[in-house]
């Protein structure tokens, strides 16, 4: 008699678990999870990456493991996230409800650089703008962490009086009553009269006169017209005339 050794080659191994991760199959059972939303119809994101779903979904041959979920709906913009653990085999349901979508915007003004020769230039406020966008590019809010959809910013002869109008009106046109939006001026500010005001690249310096100057009430005015809440950083003299509170009577 001869005996025969029975053996699997190297390659014969290689070959034989390819083609079982090609076919699908696994050593673990493949998970499921059922995710629903108030309201439907969301997408579904998995981890950061976007399933092609929207409520409800069955979501298949998942891996067992921790699952970070987000879900967006675009009408109305609502949003909702979460974790939810998958074990081997099983199909765990999760319910979400979603909640109005925040979007953070901001325009940032830094005038140092003034057309009429009787205003000094400055030298900060293009620096303040630039640490400003920094803070505010990092910024992260909610579970989600929502960062800023827009950061605008202004300087030097840029900062003239019609754009800076323009681009409050740009900057903000698209926020709604859940959004936040960030006012932020670095520059000169005067009190001339009882009137408080900042100025643009443009501004005259006129006695009684506030052309190219950004009154309380025109910026009190234009921002009324943007929804939601609004969040206004003054870096000036005088600033605090913006909210009733200026010292220019100290001297």
């Amino acid at each position: 008699m001869h005996n025969r050794t029975k053996y699997f080659s190297p390659n014969l191994i290689i070959f034989l678990a390819i083609t079982v991760f090609l076919s699908g199959c696994t050593f673990f059972p493949a998970c499921s999870l059922y995710i629903t939303s108030n309201p439907s119809g969301a997408k579904i994101f998995l981890n950061g990456n976007y399933t092609g779903e929207v409520t409800p979904a069955l979501i298949e041959n998942l891996s067992p493991g921790t699952y970070d979920i987000l879900l967006t709906l675009d009408n109305p913009p609502m949003t909702g996230s979460g974790t939810v653990v998958v074990d081997s085999g099983q199909t765990p349901s999760l319910a979400m409800k979603l909640v109005p979508r925040v979007a953070y915007r901001a325009l940032l003004i830094g005038v140092d650089k003034y057309k009429h020769f009787l205003i000094s230039d400055l030298m900060a406020p293009p620096h303040d703008v630039f640490r400003v966008s920094q803070v505010l590019e990092q910024a992260r809010f909610g579970e989600s962490g929502t960062a800023f959809s827009v950061i605008n910013t202004l300087i030097g002869e840029d900062a003239t009086y019609t754009n800076i109008m323009q681009g409050i009106t740009s900057t903000f046109r698209d926020a709604n009553n859940n959004d936040i939006s960030y006012f932020y001026y670095s520059g000169h500010g005067l009190n001339e009269g009882g009137t408080v005001a900042v100025s643009s690249y443009d501004a005259t310096f006129e006695y009684g006169s506030f052309n190219g100057w950004i009154t309380v009430d025109e910026l009190a005015a234009k921002l009324a017209n943007i929804p939601g809440t609004k969040v206004v950083i003054f870096d000036s003299c005088h600033s605090g005339g913006f909210i009733g509170k200026d010292l220019s009577l100290r001297g």
